[in-house]
């Protein structure tokens, strides 16, 4: 998994119930457009911010980009 900002930090936690993705972002402010690449195939049907901000999601590649606005943290929930 990669970030367009390499001071987002990201791991991936998976469970039966679906996939959690943690970013921390430590470049001390806000991050607008924020590109988040997984060339790990992941089957999820929906995805979303913890925070419920507005996040976009699409294949590229046989990838999953998702692109969202970080500010200190947050994390991406995939069912």
């Amino acid at each position: 998994m990669t970030c367009s900002n390499p001071l987002v930090e990201t791991s991936i936690i998976d469970a039966k119930s679906g996939t959690l993705i943690p970013l921390v972002n430590w470049s001390g402010a806000p991050i607008r457009g924020l590109k988040v690449t997984m060339s790990v195939n992941v089957a999820a049907k929906e995805f979303q911010p913890r925070q419920r901000r507005k996040v976009e999601g699409l294949a590229e590649s046989g990838n999953r980009v998702f692109t969202l606005d970080l500010d200190v943290a947050d994390a991406l929930i995939l069912r």
